[in-house]
């Protein structure tokens, strides 16, 4: 049971927010004790307060000589008030207080007494302390020694808000008061620790000395809360005050020490909880925080405030009582230009009145002005600020050129890569505020393409060198300029030019269009040498050959006679004459030409033949002959006795067609063929009609024999009963005079029955046979 309560105690402890303890002194030795606890209850598994509650008492020596168990007497929600009254904090804060009060008796002890009540655990969104979900508190009183001191400690009359304000000023007295007329000193202390998440309420509490808190960095004693300016504690009136900076819950540490004839006698502690949230004005004036009026003296001005509809204008003219207004978003004509300072009040002459100011700037004339040429593509435009301006000076400039760029030069100069409109947008700003823009429009005109071409170029003659550029439509070339090596010059879309000399000519030419574009070309103008043919050899070749030839020197050919020849246009024709014929091929480059010669001989083939088809019986042999040529050269070898004889036999095993090749005495070649075509030779077989199985080697076995190209299909003998007694299908086997069982049969006539295959065909035959032992 003390492990399960243990165990929930540690799951429903993280609700402390903060706490003192408070003593006074009755009569004889008796003391009233004060415990103040607040409690989180926003969260509904927070633990609740404990009841009862124990108050370890300790003497000098640390000793535990008394305890004070305290019942809980309720609890009061406490009203999350801020300091503003003027401002709406959020709804979500619930903290309650208990106070448990009852009386010890503490007879005089040298040195006095320490009460300590100790809990675990803080809530763990506390942000200025490390580890909150682990860290306890400790509520004390160090009570002098009731025999030599009557005192009761300091109480501080009022209880911190729970809220504050991020970004507002806070300000709250601290201060406390003494029964006993002691003097009191204010400061921050950093609060104890005590208790842990694995023990969340010790029994008993630790003695004295406590641990206090971790700080995380930069938070410290000094500096608890996030603030700026940062949270001061007055020394002498308990006055605290700062602004908070930071949304977060943060623990506070005071401390009020008591002196009495300035000795200190005890110290008084307070940590508490204070919770920065965003808070809502209920009144806030809102109007632009400058106004530029850049084209008349005439403004209207725009109320942005909330929270009310009593508003007071002051429209900031010196010299006047009537510049002013209680309108919601009055209009107001100002007598000249200048600055002005512009009041609102919101809710005026009430303690939640709010008050902003604007500053009005009535420049009128700035007059936007830009000067520019229209140009080519790729040609720099210079961008000219022409604008003026009445007041003060003009000080930004930022060009649109239309094209996805631009500057914020006063005169900036630009290229357009293409041609094309453009919508220019130019914006200039003054010091005093005003910005005024103007649009225009630029064309940047197309570039036209210079081109060169020649209608000849050849060596010794005249040539024509024109303009062959591209303008598109809406745009006139009206210049041509050009400029030949070595050092001559022309004018006009073209000129006449001799070549006398072979070589490379670099030509420039620059044209112009009535838009005052240019574009240039660098072109060369190759002259050719004299043609001159490459050599070409005479060559030898058989009757009905071919030869590939190979012409060069020049960029045409043309061969004569075109007769035998595969394409009279190429350098690399092959030529078949029929006889022995001389060639000439004309090598030009379309300027220039030359010829060369050539002999093709002819020798004569051989005439061979290779004698008539034959048609034979499969196995039988043909005796093949050739004539007409000096040697032979048969093919395929398959059958052949010689493949080189002029007659060789064949006995080839299929239908064959022979290929002989005869070469005469001057090494030219002349084929022939011969078929040799095979049939089968069937129905060529023959049986015994008698047998004798006796071992004797002769005739020992009743066989079907071929001498052609019969096969065995099956082979059936039966006795003179009609039982099949034997079967083949192995024409080599034969019939031993067996049965199937190997049991030999009696002298006799049997019947056979035979069934031959050959070419496709079936046959059958029968008999008799005698069987002799």
């Amino acid at each position: 049971m003390i492990l399960a309560l243990a165990l929930c105690n540690k799951v429903f402890a993280f609700h402390i927010i903060g706490g003192e303890m408070i003593y006074k002194r009755l009569t004889g030795n008796d003391f009233e004790i004060t415990l103040k606890i607040y409690r989180d209850c926003s969260n509904p598994e927070a633990a609740p307060f404990d009841d009862p509650l124990q108050i370890y008492v300790y003497n000098a020596s640390g000793i535990l000589v008394d305890s004070l168990v305290l019942f809980f007497p309720g609890s009061d929600n406490i009203d999350p008030e801020i300091v503003n009254p003027c401002m709406t904090v959020a709804p979500d804060l619930c903290v309650q207080e208990a106070i448990y009060v009852g009386n010890i008796n503490l007879p005089p002890s040298i040195g006095g007494y320490d009460l300590v009540y100790q809990r675990c655990c803080r809530n763990s969104t506390i942000i200025n302390i490390y580890d909150p979900i682990q860290t306890g508190t400790t509520y004390t009183e160090h009570i002098p020694d009731p025999g030599t001191l009557i005192n009761s400690s300091p109480e501080f009359n009022n209880l911190p808000p729970i809220a504050l304000c991020a970004g507002y000023p806070f300000a709250f007295s601290h201060a406390a008061t003494d029964p006993d007329g002691d003097a009191l000193v204010y400061k921050f202390f950093t609060p104890y620790n005590g208790a842990s998440y694995d023990l969340p309420d010790p029994a008993p509490a630790s003695p004295p000395p406590f641990n206090h808190v971790i700080f995380v960095p930069p938070f410290n004693e000094s500096y608890q809360i996030a603030s700026s300016p940062a949270f001061t504690l007055g020394s002498t009136t308990g006055w605290l005050a700062g602004t908070p900076s930071d949304l977060g819950q943060f623990v506070v540490g005071v401390a009020v020490e008591e002196y009495r004839g300035g000795v200190l006698i005890g110290t008084h502690y307070r940590d508490f909880q204070f919770n920065v949230t965003d808070c809502t004005p209920d009144i806030v004036a809102s109007a632009p925080p400058e106004i530029n009026n850049c084209t008349d003296f005439t403004v209207l001005f725009d109320n942005e405030s909330i929270g009310t509809d009593d508003f007071y204008w002051d429209f900031g003219v010196p010299g006047v009582t009537d510049d002013n207004s209680t309108e919601d978003n009055p209009v107001y004509t100002y007598p000249d230009t200048g600055t002005y300072t512009v009041m609102l009040i919101a809710f005026p002459g009430t303690d939640c009145s709010d008050t902003t100011f604007t500053t009005v700037h009535i420049y009128p004339q700035l007059i936007p002005g830009i000067s520019f040429e229209n140009t080519c593509a790729g040609s720099p435009v210079n961008f000219m600020d022409i604008s003026t301006t009445d007041f003060g000076t003009i000080t930004s400039w930022q060009w649109n050129y239309g094209d996805g760029w631009g500057s914020s030069e006063q005169n900036p100069v630009y290229s357009y890569e293409e041609p094309g409109n453009y919508m220019l947008i130019f914006t200039v700003e003054n010091s005093v505020g005003c910005i005024a823009e103007i649009y225009d429009t630029i064309t940047i005109y197309h570039l036209p393409f210079a081109d060169v071409a020649t209608d000849s170029a050849c060596l010794h003659t005249s040539g024509t060198v024109f303009d062959a550029s591209v303008v598109l439509a809406g745009n006139d070339i009206v210049d041509w300029q050009w400029e030949m090596e070595p050092d001559q010059y022309f004018s006009g879309e073209s000129f006449d030019y001799y070549f006398d000399t072979a070589g490379v000519y670099l030509i420039n030419l620059t044209v112009t269009t009535d838009k005052g574009c240019v574009d240039s070309i660098l072109d060369t103008i190759i002259v050719n040498p004299q043609v001159v043919a490459g050599l070409l050899n005479d060559t030898v070749i058989c009757e009905g050959d071919s030869v590939q030839v190979f012409a060069s020197g020049g960029t045409y050919y043309a061969w004569e006679p075109p007769s035998g020849v595969s394409d009279p246009s190429s350098p690399e024709p092959w030529l078949s004459p029929d006889e022995s014929t001389v060639y000439g091929v004309i090598v030009t480059d379309g300027c220039t030409s030359d010829t060369a010669f050539m002999q093709v001989e002819i020798l004569p083939a051989p005439h061979v033949i290779a004698g008539p088809d034959t048609i034979v019986y499969h196995g039988q042999e043909v005796a093949m002959y050739a004539n007409g040529a000096s040697s032979f050269n048969w093919e395929p070898p398959d059958g052949l006795s010689d493949p080189f004889s002029p007659n060789p036999i064949a006995l080839p095993d299929v239908t064959t067609l022979y290929l002989v090749t005869g070469t005469a005495e001057n090494g030219c070649i002349s084929t022939d063929t011969a078929l040799v075509y095979i049939i089968p030779n069937c129905f060529n077989f023959a049986t015994v009609n008698a047998f004798s199985p006796n071992d004797d080697g002769v005739n020992d076995r009743f066989r079907f024999i071929t001498a052609g190209d019969d096969g065995l299909v099956s082979m059936e003998i039966y006795n003179r009963w009609g039982k099949m007694i034997f079967n083949t299908n192995d024409i080599d086997a034969g019939w031993d005079g067996t049965d199937g069982n190997g049991h030999p049969q009696e002298l006799g006539s049997y019947i056979y029955v035979i069934y031959t295959s050959c070419d496709g065909k079936e046959q059958r035959l029968s008999g008799s046979v005698t069987l002799l032992r």
